[in-house]
């Protein structure tokens, strides 16, 4: 039987009759933006997070870009940002015009290395933004640290990494802003594009309520400035506050197959995510590094197993970016890891059978390819 890299069907069918009754609802209200359940899902993300406000947008780029627009970041800035990741990090900050800068990443937990943070500050500096990547707590203590020295913002890129905690605090929660993403894939995901900015910062909080609505005041009718249209809609508000009462449980299920993989890979070349339970990784994704990933994937693949690349290259090696200059340097540990790195199914409800056959295929694989090397010397 095939094993899918994610099953958003079954992840999603804890939630059909539920959701289908309160769409009735959503239906019958009429209000289809902005309405109630936004407001309500808001104060319920806020809550869960322990921050004082949250801003529903329409994905977690925006809540990137609104969290740079409200502390005015732009030409003349520079932003430090990990060069491993996601293309949208670097997106918003050349949107606000401000100079995105990359650093390398720590190899053990593919996230920026906080020590090459410190090396990049300049007096241009504005912001910092630590990818919590594939559902890894960055070094938040350190980068809070560097910034509050210098008075630099931190920006938490929290789009793959809802839930994580750092000791006792969930990531979006502990910078000047968060950002999370509600896309369906993701750990709190919806069922089409849906994000939020979280702060502590009552003037963020309400330069975000423009920014998300043309720039509209809600009290008033006016337009105080220069806005977009980025507003959560109401259905899937309605739907993303259902699953943030079931978020703890299935990222418990994301750590169980990673314990799993973690036990059936022992001894193995295959280098693992470092395997935590204290709640500072959610395993959005499952990332190992291993040799010939390529044909690895191709070999999954034969045998009906899902997987995925993330990501091929660095960002300072994009097309779009790569004549920008936007390093100090080389990335060694960058260039390395995006040649290595192969993410497994380790979706919630994933049976455990599914786990151990995915790890036998990767571990035949390994096996086949060592006879094959041993044959060849």
């Amino acid at each position: 039987m095939a094993i899918p890299f994610i099953d958003l069907p079954l992840q999603h069918s804890h939630f059909r009759a539920q959701f289908l009754e309160r769409v009735g609802e959503v239906l019958d209200s009429g209000q289809f933006i902005l309405g109630k359940p936004v407001k309500d899902f808001e104060e319920a993300f806020a809550e869960f997070l322990g921050c004082e406000y949250a801003v529903g947008v329409n994905s977690g780029t925006d809540a990137l870009l609104f969290a740079l627009k409200a502390l005015e970041i732009g030409p003349g800035h520079e932003v430090i940002c990990p060069g491993f990741g996601f293309i949208a990090t670097v997106d918003v900050i050349l949107r606000t015009g401000a100079t995105p800068v990359l650093v390398d990443i720590d190899p053990a937990t593919y996230c920026i290395n906080s020590e090459k943070i410190a090396e990049a500050i300049t007096d241009k500096t504005k912001a910092i933004i630590p990818v919590h990547l594939f559902g890894r707590a960055c070094d938040m203590s350190r980068i809070m640290e560097i910034a509050n020295a210098r008075g630099i913002a931190v920006i938490e890129d929290a789009c793959q990494a809802c839930g994580t905690m750092v000791d006792d605090n969930f990531c979006g929660a502990i910078g000047k802003c968060g950002a999370f993403s509600f896309y369906p894939t993701k750990n709190l995901g919806g069922i089409g594009d849906g994000g939020m900015l979280t702060t502590n910062d009552e003037a963020i909080y309400q330069k975000a309520l423009l920014l998300r609505d043309h720039g509209r005041n809600r009290m008033n009718g006016s337009f105080d400035i220069i806005g977009y249209n980025s507003r959560l809609d109401t259905i899937q508000a309605v739907y993303l506050d259902m699953k943030i009462e079931d978020l703890e449980e299935s990222n418990v299920d994301r750590v169980e197959n990673a314990r799993l993989y973690e036990k059936l890979f022992q001894g193995s070349e295959v280098r693992t995510p470092e395997f935590l339970d204290d709640g500072s990784h959610t395993y959005n994704l499952y990332t190992i590094q291993v040799r010939d990933r390529d044909r690895l994937q191709n070999f999954l693949k034969e045998n009906e197993i899902g997987s995925a690349v993330y990501y091929q290259r660095g960002l300072h090696r994009e097309p779009a970016l790569e004549k920008l200059g936007l390093t100090r340097g080389p990335l060694p540990v960058t260039d390395d890891v995006s040649r290595k790195v192969l993410s497994l199914p380790c979706f919630p409800a994933m049976k455990r059978g599914d786990v151990e056959r995915v790890a036998a295929v990767v571990l035949e694989f390994l096996d086949r390819n060592e006879s094959f090397e041993r044959r060849r010397r």
